[in-house]
């Protein structure tokens, strides 16, 4: 596996080296990339010129400052990594140059910001969300500990979401101790009526057919990660997507959140939809977008 890091503070290049150390993906290729962003504040006057040059070369020394540590502290975990520094748009470029390597994923720390105790994550992250081709993981919260993972596995049971969750696996990250794989479901007025209508045999009980239904898709992910040697469960909870995912990580003792993609057939619109997302961006755990 090959992941570029993008790199612009030591102290959370630190946490996001500190995770993937603990997940053990077997002969990782690291880059710390550092991307200098040219886009300068408001200047006018005869001001600009100078001004300007000197900005960017700050930037650029302070870059060169950070990628020393930072690949300083990728040693200390065992880490051969390369140092690179580029120019351009932050998340563009993080996207480009990963194109351009031909890299598996991309890794990045989300700082909470406001003054507010909120979940609203850096644009960084939204974007790689919404536009990278790579795998995608979002290192949130203080530092990491030492030990395994335990980490959470989302599903809407979509075509898509069962190859992400093969590509996963194939990834083969030792250093998870235990998954929770779960899928959510909610079925509104109007769906439940139709399902009443076209499934008299069901005899009132849908929500026990959706259950029944999803368990044992659960079930034959979670025996795939047994398979691999990683101890599994598999959950089914009733409720809107992102309240069951962050029940589940708090039950669970979930550190890590691994997401695939969304669904649009009927039974998929009932599990997880279009969740992806919010949990990258809206919640304070640490997020994998698994690309397939």
């Amino acid at each position: 596996m090959k992941a570029i890091i993008g790199v612009d503070s030591n102290e959370y290049t630190d946490e996001i080296l500190g995770l993937l150390a603990r997940l053990e993906f077997p002969s990782p290729q690291i880059e710390l990339l550092n991307v200098v962003d040219a886009t300068l504040p408001v200047l006018t006057g005869d001001l600009v010129g100078a001004a300007a040059a000197s900005f960017i070369d700050t930037r650029r020394r302070l870059g060169e400052s950070v990628l020393k540590e930072a690949e300083d502290s990728a040693e200390k975990l065992g880490f051969k990594a390369m140092t690179s520094q580029v120019y351009g748009p932050v998340t563009t470029t993080l996207m480009d140059h990963a194109t351009e390597q031909n890299a598996d994923l991309i890794a990045v720390r989300a700082a909470l910001r406001g003054p507010l105790d909120s979940v609203v994550y850096g644009s960084v992250s939204r974007a790689l969300a919404m536009g990278s081709k790579q795998s995608v993981l979002v290192v949130k919260g203080g530092h990491w500990k030492d030990g395994p993972v335990r980490a959470v596995i989302a599903t809407d049971h979509s075509e898509y979401c069962n190859r992400a969750i093969e590509h996963f696996l194939q990834l083969h990250a030792g250093g998870i101790e235990k998954v929770c794989v779960m899928t959510a479901y909610q079925v509104d007025d109007e769906e439940s009526h139709v399902l009443h209508i076209n499934l008299a045999k069901l005899g009132g009980q849908v929500d026990n057919w959706i259950e029944e239904h999803l368990t044992e898709k659960t079930e034959a992910i979670a025996a795939k990660f047994t398979a691999a040697g990683i101890e599994a469960e598999a959950r089914v909870v009733k409720g809107h997507a992102n309240d069951a995912i962050r029940e589940t990580m708090n039950d669970f003792g979930g550190e890590l959140l691994i997401l695939g993609a969304h669904g649009h057939g009927f039974l998929e619109r009932l599990i997880i939809g279009s969740v992806a997302l919010h949990q990258v961006v809206g919640e304070p755990y640490s997020t994998f977008l698994v690309r397939a």
